[in-house]
């Protein structure tokens, strides 16, 4: 091969190296984008769930959604970290405040054990729907408006869907 040849050669494998690489560090974070949106999304559930609980839950149930919260929210704050969010230091601090509750006992009501908990689950949910806001999947944590009904990003509360007319 001649000198230019090689330089070439050599110019070229370096070229298609580096875009190699760009697109691979590309794909990465919207792999963690992707498993944060989806780990809001059924931290939300949990959440909800756990506001939702009436007279008829057992305490046994709560604490097994308070379990599930403490999962779901482990894994959002993994990939928060990850993705360098400056809320997800509040995050983690609300949720260990909720998920470390130990003093609700299988004797209590369902209701003594949600007031236990409530201002923790409020708070949680505040930072999880700032740390969705920040990290750009606000639709896996839904705002509420008064009297829990979520609202939509933009703020509106959802309309209930009607089915069309033959």
């Amino acid at each position: 091969m001649t000198m230019k040849t090689n330089r070439t050669f050599k110019i070229t494998a370096v070229t298609f190296a580096l875009a190699l690489t760009s697109s691979i560090a590309g794909a990465q974070p919207k792999k963690h984008e992707e498993k944060f949106c989806s780990s809001l999304t059924s931290l939300n559930q949990d959440l909800t769930k756990l506001k939702e609980m009436g007279p008829s839950s057992t305490v046994g149930e709560l604490k097994a959604s308070l379990r599930s919260a403490k999962k779901h929210s482990e894994e959002v704050g993994k990939e928060a970290r990850k993705m360098k969010s400056p809320e997800a230091k509040q995050f983690t601090e609300a949720a260990n405040q909720l998920t470390s509750r130990s003093n609700i006992s299988d004797d209590m009501t369902i209701q003594q054990a949600k007031s236990q908990i409530q201002d923790d689950v409020q708070n949680l949910e505040q930072h999880a729907q700032a740390l969705a806001q920040e990290s750009g999947c606000p639709g896996a944590m839904p705002q509420r408006g008064a009297g829990g009904t979520q609202r939509e990003p933009g703020g509106a509360t959802p309309q209930p869907q009607t089915p069309p007319t033959k």
